[in-house]
């Protein structure tokens, strides 16, 4: 039966590192009585990356791409498919991924954008999951690029214009956690064990404005308290489905990659939901923050170029996004 595996993970993370004192101090936040700290104390986050100059997301993408492609087995003319998952794109149209095929050298049949929050570059693995299973495609370039600090320096404008206020914080405290990166998967066939196992996928729609940006009508909201527990219940609920369809104990699965927004869900995916020891995966948001849509594909790049990871490994991820969405993927390496 014919897998879709991955062949080469690449990442490409800001290479400026920002501490949330810092964006805090830039909002002016002691006006309002806040410590400088209460992104690091109540979400662990210290520090976030951020990219230099006028780099667009599309670029960003094609940086993590190419780090990719340089790993991979498969080359550039043998790519079938490219999409790319960014919650920004560089154009109306077309659509960004023809810009990473074009300046990559792919030409591709399929060539497409699809945005999931931060859900999106699962999203492009589903994708291209389903179109090498059926056998419309040998080989995908799913890749994401994220300019996340757009949004850090409009909310902090909008605290310095007085257009926010204290009654704002809770609503707009993650804009302050969200850093740059981008990341990149090649996908391809596999008629081994290697490859994706099963994919489980719910969505819970009625949650969609606890986390939303909406650019036509200046409005934001990032409901950290609400969004996150309501995510981790979805998480918990899909959960023993997942082990089940895959045959799966926790205890078989060597590393578990989650969505990274802050220390409580991690250590709550990690201690509570999974029972796996620290080893089984990577915290990257006390560092990076938020990485949005290329948080997965990021731990994963550190996990290999670590030399932690090795043939035959069960890689469980755990990827959520806004809206609310959630999709569990168990991996053979």
């Amino acid at each position: 039966m014919i897998k879709a595996r991955i062949d080469a993970v690449g990442s490409y993370i800001g290479e400026n590192e920002v501490s949330t004192r810092d964006l805090l101090a830039n909002a002016h936040f002691d006006r309002f009585d806040k410590p400088f700290d209460l992104v690091e104390s109540a979400l662990g986050i210290s520090s976030v990356r951020q990219v230099q100059g006028s780099i667009r997301p599309g670029d960003i993408a094609i940086k993590a791409a190419e780090s990719a492609l340089a790993k991979s087995e498969i080359s550039n003319t043998e790519i079938d498919a490219v999409f790319y998952c960014g919650m920004t794109s560089d154009y109306t149209e077309p659509s960004t991924a023809h810009k990473i095929a074009d300046e990559l050298g792919i030409n591709a049949p399929f060539c497409w954008d699809q945005a999931d929050a931060c859900h999106g570059l699962s999203t492009g693995l589903i994708t291209a999951n389903a179109l090498i299973r059926n056998g419309q495609i040998r080989n995908a370039l799913v890749c994401t690029g994220e300019r996340a600090s757009k949004g850090t320096d409009f909310i902090t404008d909008q605290y310095n214009k007085d257009i926010l206020t204290e009654r704002d914080i809770n609503d707009t405290i993650g804009a302050f956690t969200v850093g740059d990166a981008g990341g990149a998967f090649i996908v391809s066939q596999s008629d081994n064990e290697e490859g994706i196992e099963f994919i489980n996928t719910e969505c819970d729609s009625r949650q969609r404005k606890l986390c939303y940006v909406d650019w036509e009508d200046s409005s934001f909201a990032m409901k950290m308290g609400l969004i996150c527990s309501r995510t981790i219940k979805l998480v918990s609920h899909m959960l023993p489905k997942t082990l089940n369809s895959l045959g799966w104990e926790r205890n078989d699965i060597d590393f578990m990659l989650p969505h990274q927004v802050g220390k409580r869900p991690f250590d709550i995916y990690l201690n509570s939901l999974f029972k796996l020891p620290s080893e089984k995966s990577i915290a990257t948001y006390k560092d990076m923050g938020n990485l949005t849509s290329a948080s997965i594909a990021v731990s994963w790049d550190l996990l290999e170029s670590a030399g932690r990871l090795k043939k035959k490994d069960k890689m469980f991820i755990v990827s959520t996004g806004s809206g609310i969405v959630a999709s569990q993927m168990g991996i053979t390496l």
